[in-house]
């Protein structure tokens, strides 16, 4: 049954993959973003991290939207949902996280709203 609430989001959501790396103080984990919005970042890791926990990420957007080279957005959130993944099949990364940004430097969100704008839904 498909859900019938309203959409909460004040910022445009993107299904797509790109590269997430993820600084938890000493300790930096790889990751891959399921979706991507200028408001935060959904995506696939390989270790459990709760919910509330501080993070310095950097996402490396592919070449073509602004150049050919892969261009590095960074800054820094918090982490606000955290779940086992449940997907039956699944043989990536066996946790999920969303990942509010709480600190966004202006020419990163510029960056940011640019790629989230120019990519398809």
């Amino acid at each position: 049954m498909a859900d019938l609430r309203p959409e909460r989001r004040r910022s445009r959501r993107i299904l797509r993959t790109v590269p997430v790396r993820i600084g938890l103080g000493t300790e930096e984990l790889t990751a891959e973003s399921i979706d991507l919005s200028v408001a935060g970042v959904y995506c696939r890791v390989t270790k459990r991290v709760p919910v509330m926990t501080k993070v310095q990420i950097v996402l490396i957007l592919p070449g073509g939207h602004r150049g050919p080279e892969p261009v590095r957005v960074s800054c820094a959130g918090v982490v606000v949902r955290a779940e086992a993944a449940a997907v039956p099949g699944d043989n990536g990364p066996p946790y999920r996280i969303a990942i509010f940004f709480t600190e966004l430097a202006s020419a990163d969100r510029d960056t940011l709203t640019a790629f989230v704008d120019e990519s398809p839904a």
